[in-house]
């Protein structure tokens, strides 16, 4: 599974550098939505969760190498966000085609939770397609929570 180096948060605050402080058995970095990143979280105990791991190991043996993981804990998201939690992944399918991102949102949704295709903007797209409608209104990528 590809992880994202890039984030919306300043400093190693990313999605590949949370997998490699999991895998150094270190509390991944959890942010806030004002970008404050701290291991563990505010409790110091939060990390990602083994069914979202889980998942992305199903995910990359059926579409291997054709997704890169952009967040997990960190990153800029609304207040009370799964991410902060251990809960919630985005990941960003390389295909340009809707069909591949609906295959991909039906894999996350058979493992349970909350799987859809999100815009630039926020808000959910049902059909996963280019939507042609401005800027910040094509998805951009999928959101999976539990």
């Amino acid at each position: 599974v590809s992880f994202s180096p890039n984030a919306s948060c300043p400093g190693s605050n990313h999605a590949q550098q949370n997998i490699q402080d999991i895998a150094a058995g270190k509390a991944p970095s959890v942010c806030s939505p004002t970008c404050n990143c701290q291991p563990g979280g505010t409790s110091g105990t939060v990390t990602v969760s083994p069914q979202i791991l889980d998942g992305l190991k199903a995910l990359q043996a059926q579409f291997p190498g054709q997704f890169a993981v952009t967040s997990l804990t960190t990153g800029a998201h609304s207040a009370g966000s799964k991410h902060y939690q251990g809960l919630a992944v985005d990941i960003a399918p390389t295909a340009a085609d809707g069909g591949t991102w609906r295959a991909m949102r039906d894999v996350l949704l058979g493992r349970g939770g909350r799987a859809f295709c999100e815009r630039g903007n926020g808000s959910e797209s049902a059909t996963c397609d280019d939507e042609d409608t401005g800027p910040g209104r094509d998805p951009d990528h999928i959101h999976w929570e539990l």
